[in-house]
């Protein structure tokens, strides 16, 4: 059925009843043979009977042929006073003829011999030059080489129909479907007794697998969102898993054992893995040359299908009519998909394909290749066509075969298919911050690398104690050299093996040197910000209250506080600190990903903005925050891959929240009221025992007031001594 179930041919096309009428035609001549050797007394050597025999059953043919016309038709094709001579050509006819492209033999007793007489059609003016020429008859006469071309024509096509050649299998017999079956794997799905397993039989060539929804018969097919998914090419992945799954394979298909199964599997797996070659002149008089299934994938891709034509649904021209769209030579398609510079199965290059198709512009580019630093060009269809070497039309074709096909529907089907991931799931909040297991992991990586987590604990939630890996350290001030304690210096690792500390430096991890060069220098412009230098963002105290201070937003942003004002907050005074992070300036896709490669600023890989609002009141004395609270808003841009630059809650909605409040407790700032505040003026030590209890603040008030009082005696004594000195 010329590739339409995914193979060179199927149970309803005409490979099967080749052989099976190529046999019968080689029977007819040993039959023929038979009846000269009797005739004659077996006085004649081999050769020259079988030289009459082949003769003896083309004329055959001749005659069964002439009989169904009437004498009209006869007159006009000349039959009616010449029969054709095949004495000099029925050994090429019928044993030697061959295909020179291809070197398969295509004469009426070999198996492609009877298929490409009937595939090629009716005795034309253009058909019966080249089968002539090709079965070795196309010197005779033209009027004889007409009646020999009907003769061959309706002998082999009449056999075939007869033996259920162009019957859809789903039309056919069971008894037929069994025959062919067995013809072409070596198992006919028969008992001993010859009872068919009728519906083992059934499920082999139409089944569809109840576990997963998907065809696994070998002429099932599915369209699966306008991609064909076909049952003969699924049937093979147990077999080509690490390690294979003959068992698997055995119990889907009920085959009585791994021997036979060899024999079932080998019929597809030969045109699938590119072991069957297929002369392409059976089916197609202008060709040339034998195609697998490499070839037919390479030639559909870049242009027609070559056996039935028309355009494929994943190729190049797909949507397209026969005749219209791209016809690349085999050789361009391979530097396109495998072996260019540019091939799209590398998955750096389809990794650039895409950040172009998305970001509009190419991958900064030194004269080495991509790197910091590069200069970025406008991507386009002529930038494309330059990079591949083909047309601007072309490369149009190839840029909508690559983002709108390959990324925009096969890949999400793919992921669907292979690991049951869906775009969306639902779990638990804990599962959302502190670990779920990926199902697409899980199938690339296993069980074991397939954790992930937005916050990070010492182990994944869920995951039965896996740990998260290495643990993130810090470097912070001391008041040990009469600095401020709790300023930020530096960020690293330390390793949970080993204990080793490693990859220390000022910025935010997910923003540091190696992550902007990882990126090829694109993260600050895709984040939105140059901000990365953590330095001396505060903890819990700062150096001067009236001053900005910068603050670390939970490791997704920086931000410099602006100083509201003055404000008292439980009879403390404090100064005002606010952050209003602005998200649009702050996507955070980078961190979420965490790839170390481009992917994390391909535009709308992830498209996560982050907001915060934060207000902190400072005690303006010791400068010790006494006061905290933070709404931190994730706002997912629903516009879809290569998106930039939304518009707040018109393109994003807010699909995450964090909210965090600390303050001083009421006991405990009534105890720094009267421990700090109240001891500020002159005259602290008024407030006589006002402070918490247990506190040394009676004992010092006392105190305070003693030394006054004598500081006061002292006073009056030494002006009294003043006084009588200056009378004296």
């Amino acid at each position: 059925d010329g590739g339409d179930n995914g193979t060179p041919y199927g149970f309803d096309g005409e490979r099967l009843e080749d052989g099976y009428t190529a046999d019968q035609i080689s029977e007819l001549v040993s039959g023929a043979e038979a009846a000269i050797d009797a005739q004659t007394g077996g006085q004649l050597d081999a050769l020259t009977v079988s030289a009459m025999a082949d003769a003896m059953v083309l004329d055959g043919f001749f005659a069964s042929w002439n009989a169904t016309l009437d004498d009209s038709q006869r007159q006009g094709l000349g039959a009616d006073v010449m029969s054709p001579d095949f004495s000099a050509v029925a050994g090429s006819i019928m044993n030697s003829a061959v295909d020179a492209s291809s070197q398969e033999c295509m004469a009426l007793t070999c198996d492609y011999g009877p298929w490409m007489v009937a595939a090629w059609g009716e005795p034309s003016s253009v058909i019966t030059p080249l089968r002539a020429d090709l079965l070795g008859y196309g010197t005779t006469d033209p009027v004889e080489m007409t009646l020999m071309d009907w003769a061959v024509y309706a002998g082999a096509a009449s056999m075939m129909q007869a033996n259920g050649a162009g019957v859809p299998p789903e039309l056919a017999s069971n008894e037929s479907n069994s025959h062919k079956v067995g013809v072409l794997t070596g198992y006919d799905f028969k008992s001993s007794s010859g009872e068919i397993y009728v519906d083992e039989l059934n499920y082999f060539l139409f089944g569809v697998n109840e576990a997963t929804g998907y065809p696994a018969g070998m002429l099932a097919e599915q369209d699966l969102s306008g991609i064909p998914l076909y049952g003969v090419v699924l049937s093979l992945l147990p077999l080509t898993a690490s390690p294979p799954d003959y068992m698997g394979y055995i119990e889907e298909y009920s085959i009585p054992g791994i021997l036979t199964m060899q024999g079932v599997a080998g019929w597809s797996s030969g045109w699938q893995l590119a072991e069957t070659h297929f002369p392409m002149r059976v089916v197609n008089p202008a060709a040339s040359g034998t195609m697998d299934a490499d070839t037919w994938w390479k030639m559909s891709f870049g242009g027609e299908e070559p056996l039935l034509g028309g355009n494929i649904a994943v190729g190049l021209n797909r949507n397209m009519a026969a005749g219209e769209g791209s016809s690349l030579a085999l050789e361009k398609v391979d530097e396109i998909l495998y072996d260019g510079p540019y091939a799209l199965t590398n998955s750096d290059m389809a990794t650039m394909f895409m950040y172009g198709e998305l970001s509009g512009m190419t991958f900064p580019m030194t004269a080495s290749g991509p790197g910091v630093g590069g200069v970025q060009s406008v991507w386009d269809d002529s930038h494309v066509a330059g990079m591949y070497g083909i047309s601007e039309s072309d490369a149009s074709l190839l840029r909508s075969w690559v983002n709108d096909l390959m990324f925009g529907q096969v890949v999400g089907l793919l992921l669907n298919f292979q690991y049951g991931a869906g775009p969306l799931t639902t779990q638990s909040i804990s599962n959302w911050l502190y670990g779920w297991s990926d199902p697409v992991l899980v199938g690339l990586y296993g069980a074991e690398n397939s954790w992930v987590s937005l916050e990070t604990n010492a182990t994944y939630y869920g995951s039965g104690g896996l740990s998260t890996g290495d643990y993130s350290v810090y470097e912070e001030t001391t008041s040990a050299d009469g600095g401020t304690p709790g300023l930020r210096v530096a960020e690293g690792y330390l390793d949970s093996e080993t204990g080793e500390i490693y990859g220390m430096g000022p910025d935010m991890p997910w923003r540091s040197d190696s992550a902007e060069e990882a990126t090829l220098g694109l993260l600050s412009s895709h984040v939105g910000n140059d901000l990365t230098d953590q330095s001396g963002a505060i903890g819990g105290i700062v150096n001067d209250p009236d001053e900005p201070q910068l603050v670390n937003l939970v490791g997704y942003a920086l931000a410099d506080t602006e100083v509201i004002g003055d404000i008292v907050f439980k009879d403390i005074p404090m100064v005002h600190h606010r952050v209003s992070l602005e998200p649009t300036e702050n996507q955070i896709q980078a961190k979420l990903i965490g790839s170390g490669t481009v992917i994390d600023v391909l535009p709308g890989a992830l498209p996560v903005y982050f907001e915060s609002n934060v207000d902190i009141y400072v005690e303006e004395i010791t400068g010790i925050a006494m006061y905290g609270k933070s709404k931190s808003t994730f706002h997912l841009d629903l516009r879809g891959p290569g998106m930039i630059d939304p518009v707040l809650n018109v393109d994003t909605h807010p699909v995450f929240e964090i909210h965090t409040a600390s303050e001083i407790g009421d006991d405990d700032a009534g105890s720094f009221v009267s421990a700090v505040i109240d001891n500020q003026g002159v005259f602290f030590w008024t407030d006589f025992g006002s402070g918490a209890d247990g506190s040394t603040d009676d004992l010092v008030d006392f105190l305070a007031f003693g030394i006054y009082v004598l500081a006061v005696g002292l006073l009056v004594a030494g002006a009294r001594g003043r006084s009588s000195t200056e009378a004296e």
